[in-house]
Order: structure tokens, then C-alpha cells, then sequence
């Protein structure tokens, strides 16, 4: 036994517009759904403008922290003061050429016979219209001797 399931297709013009629009809209009427999506898209636009070159500036900084480094020359005992003083110059430098706030008692040396090891705990804060964002990075630098 089949079962046969019959449609009845519309036969007038006003039915036929019905399927083709279901819901009556007015002219030049925007949805709120769009309207919504919207504004979330551009939130999200406004959003990532400020705080992304601000990542970028914090990752370049940790970067140019850990190639002067590199550079860093062989290391003898008599010259470690002039030395540390040099790499925080060079670091307070370099802080403010990308926008970092580094005071100089943020930045901790750690001296041994074969290494130097350069930490210091980075915040930049972006202010938003209603929140203000947040970056935290702790930067780590070393360089060996021998």
C-alpha cells in the first residue's frame, strides 16, 4: 500500500507572492538583526585597530630586548657595572621608541660566571571607549658568555 502525498499549488496571484515573501516588509526598512550584526561587526573592526599594533609593539619590544642581547659582548667582572648600565639605558630606549612603559627599577639583571639574564614584566594598557585592555608580558632575556 503507498502512501501519495498531494501538494496543492497556489492558483492566484496573490498566494503565488505569498511563497515568494513570506513576511510582509515595509520599503527601506532595515531588520534589527542586521542593524545588531552590524554594530557587532564594527565593535569588533574598532576593537581590533587599537589593541592589535599594541600587541604588535609589545612583541617587537621582547624581540629587540632578546637581540641586543645577542650582542651583547663577552663579558668580563670589572666592566659589569658600566655594562648593566648600558643594557638599561638600551632598554629604557627602546621601551620608549615602541610605546612600552618601563620605568628602570622594573628591570632585573641577574649576573653569573657564564650568562646574564635580563627579566622584566611588561603591561601596556590600551583604553577602549568602555573597558581598558590589558597586555601583560614577562620578557626574558640571556645571553651566554662561554
Amino acid at each position: 500500500m503507498r502512501t501519495s502525498y498531494h501538494y496543492s499549488l497556489p492558483t492566484t496571484r496573490r498566494s503565488l507572492s505569498a511563497l515568494r515573501h513570506p513576511r510582509p516588509r515595509a520599503q527601506g526598512r532595515v531588520p534589527w538583526g542586521t542593524l545588531f550584526w552590524l554594530f557587532l561587526l564594527g565593535a569588533a573592526v574598532y576593537v581590533a585597530l587599537k589593541v592589535v599594533p599594541a600587541y604588535m609593539d609589545v612583541y617587537r619590544f621582547e624581540d629587540a630586548v632578546q637581540e641586543m642581547m645577542t650582542g651583547l659582548s663577552s663579558y668580563s667582572a670589572a666592566a659589569r657595572g658600566s655594562t648593566e648600565r648600558h643594557l638599561r639605558d638600551e632598554i629604557l630606549r627602546l621601551a620608549g621608541e615602541y610605546n612600552i612603559p618601563v620605568q628602570d627599577p622594573d628591570i632585573q639583571f641577574q649576573w653569573f660566571t657564564d650568562r646574564v639574564i635580563v627579566e622584566l614584566h611588561v603591561v601596556r594598557e590600551v583604553p577602549l571607549q568602555v573597558y581598558t585592555w590589558r597586555i601583560e608580558r614577562h620578557v626574558r632575556a640571556e645571553r651566554r658568555f662561554f
